[in-house]
């Protein structure tokens, strides 16, 4: 293995009683223990979505279960949601990053902490580094994320992975076992996401509910995998693709195919966006190219859709990063972008990426009613 996987294997190094195609199948199955239902691959996607960056995006209507999402992850991952996980509502006055990470009382002298600095601190001791842990921002667009979370942003892209405490000389580390996700409801929209936060995050979309398929379900017992507490935390924070050289080894090891294929379709798929001004950077690359180094485990069995063709799997995560990586930068005026978008969702209709062609059109559709081309519909 590599290098990013040897370390990232290191911190992590008990071996787990149970495989990670296991412990998806208890994270679906302990959402519908609670009542709820989501649409079909929502919560393995949610899954390596943090596994590759621990920044996520939910986005979608009221009420469609996108801050429960995050609960019943965080607690079927640790079995312990009140111990490490922060729900923390957005508030429109969050101008800067003390909301998150405090402020120094220049009368006292004191340093004013906040529940997300405290987390922060307790997820970095030294004892705790087998342990996950969560924040949810809820309606994290009320105000700028760029303004409060710029400083949390930029740790992510280091090192040290350090944070500077304003009016000190101090600084808190972002530490890897924390995962990060957050809500928008898309019809209160205060303020657009910059590239600063979609360059960083999955955006997952929450667009059906589906009533009929939840009262079915609501009515047989659910049968949960037998799985440790301490084996699903193992499994969640280990054997994480850490470098893109890590993630074209575990591609290869699938098949010799899967790398080329994937820089043919994000080549092509770059051209078109240069030529309509929505050029994308590395970052873009790299993330998706370890989501879908993800989607298979070490042995190269599928994990986002399991028991399927390690094709379908391939294709399958491919879809879904040009959906949450790529189509929440475009944006603009009908008249600007309109061509773009038909010839996007040709290439996404030639290439059989169909969940893709059918945001396209969406987009598309909104278009010609509001005259504005936009991802949050």
């Amino acid at each position: 293995a590599g290098t990013g996987v040897r370390e990232a294997e290191a911190a992590y190094d008990a071996t787990p009683g149970a495989t990670e195609a296991e412990l998806l199948r208890y994270l679906e199955a302990f959402a519908v223990s609670q009542g709820l239902t989501y649409p079909p691959l929502a919560v393995r996607n949610y899954y390596l979505c943090h596994k590759t960056k621990p920044f996520v995006i939910l986005a979608g209507l009221s009420g469609t279960g996108k801050t429960r999402l995050t609960e019943l992850f965080a607690e079927g991952i640790t079995g312990n949601l009140r111990s490490r996980y922060r729900l923390l509502p957005v508030r429109p006055d969050w101008s800067d990053p003390s909301p998150l990470l405090g402020y120094h009382n220049a009368l006292t002298g004191n340093y004013i902490g906040t529940p997300f600095l405290d987390l922060l601190k307790e997820s970095g001791r030294a004892e705790n580094r087998d342990r996950s842990y969560f924040v949810c921002l809820d309606e994290m667009n009320l105000a700028r994320a760029e303004h409060y979370l710029a400083d949390v942003l930029s740790a992510m892209e280091t090192r040290a992975r350090e944070i500077p405490l304003a009016g000190t000389f101090d600084a808190v580390t972002l530490p890897r076992n924390v995962f990060l996700a957050g809500t928008v409801n898309i019809e209160e929209g205060t303020h657009p996401f910059g590239l600063k936060v979609l360059d960083r995050a999955n955006v997952i979309e929450f667009g059906e509910v589906r009533f009929e398929q939840g009262m079915a379900q609501g009515t047989q017992p659910v049968s949960l995998p037998e799985i440790a507490p301490g084996d699903r935390e193992r499994l969640f924070l280990g054997n994480r693709v850490e470098t893109v050289a890590d993630a074209e080894e575990r591609l290869s090891m699938v098949s010799r195919h899967y790398v080329g294929r994937f820089y043919d379709n994000l080549s092509a798929l770059s051209e078109l966006l240069i030529e309509g001004g929505f050029a994308f950077g590395y970052r873009v690359r790299d993330e998706s190219l370890r989501y879908l180094a993800h989607a298979f485990a070490p042995d190269g069995s599928p994990l986002l859709v399991e028991g399927g063709a390690t094709g379908d799997n391939f294709n399958t995560a491919l879809d879904f990063q040009w959906v949450q990586k790529v189509l929440p930068r475009i944006g603009g005026t009908q008249e600007r972008s309109s061509k773009l978008l038909r010839l996007l969702t040709d290439w996404a209709d030639t290439n059989g990426f169909s969940r893709t062609a059918t945001k396209l059109r969406r987009m598309t559709r909104r278009a010609s009613e509001d005259g504005v081309i936009s991802f949050w519909d």
